[in-house]
């Protein structure tokens, strides 16, 4: 009987460890795309929950509630850490793509989509492209391995079945969420205000030649512009992605403390 109940706290142990690790899979940009099968994200769960709870289940001293229900809740408290630390990092990449997407609106490019091959959306080609660029320099600077290194030092700050969710944790959240637009707006107003000084330039130009369709003038000069300005602040853009997600990855371990009980 004693063996029964010690193998059930285990299995119990166990399952906590790896909702904790499938969170990040579920929400994370690169660990959610589409393009990874979602039984390879199980698999890798799996062998990182595996090592986890070898390293753990001695100390964890966690007993397995009678109650299916409270099994259910407490998994997917678990699921929720890993949720709330890839949604900060989706909240940077979103905030780069809607920079693109601004650009593409003053390029003209906002009627041209293409899939984005991460969530299989579809997305403007700027947009798109910075997502992808945002991606390189993401993996570049060994991101994914950091985010599941701050997760996985989170079973030493908060241990399995011990999170607690707080007001100050959604208020962080909504906070972050605002931000988005924020950091959007910053990323592409050097582009879209000179586009702007061309659309100005351009009326003035209808008004002195009316006989020139401005039309047929100022798109392929639009785009023409605002590619050169891309390719001038790609050495800007790199560092300034990077501290963008560098902000986001310190700011997963800022979720942990969040959810720290106590």
């Amino acid at each position: 009987m004693t063996t029964e109940i010690l193998t059930t706290d285990y299995i119990y142990l166990f399952f906590l460890t790896m909702a904790r690790y499938l969170g990040i899979f579920l929400i994370t940009p690169i660990f959610s795309s589409r393009i990874i099968p979602n039984q390879v994200k199980i698999i890798l769960s799996f062998l990182m929950a595996l090592i986890t709870f070898l390293l753990t289940y001695q100390t964890a001293g966690i007993t397995a509630p009678n109650s299916d229900l409270m099994v259910i809740t407490y998994l997917v408290k678990e699921l929720s850490i890993g949720l709330f630390m890839g949604f900060i990092i989706y909240i940077f990449f979103s905030a780069i793509q809607l920079a693109g997407q601004f650009i593409d609106l003053r390029m003209g490019f906002r009627i041209g989509n293409v899939v984005d091959p991460l969530s299989g959306a579809s997305s403007p080609i700027i947009g798109q492209f910075q997502n992808i660029f945002t991606v390189l320099v993401f993996l570049s600077m060994n991101g994914h391995l950091m985010l599941i290194r701050s997760l996985n030092k989170s079973f030493d700050v908060i241990p399995q079945g011990g999170i607690e969710i707080t007001n100050n944790l959604w208020q962080f959240l909504f906070r972050r969420s605002a931000d988005l637009f924020l950091i959007g707006f910053k990323i592409a107003l050097p582009i879209m205000g000179t586009l702007f000084i061309v659309d100005i330039m351009l009326g003035f130009l209808a008004r002195a030649v009316p006989q020139m369709n401005i039309f047929i003038v100022g798109l392929p000069l639009k785009i023409f512009i605002g590619f050169i300005l891309l390719l001038l602040s790609f050495h800007v853009l790199v560092h300034y992605f990077s501290d963008i997600l560098n902000n986001g990855l310190k700011e997963t371990i800022q979720i942990i403390n969040l959810l720290t009980p106590g």
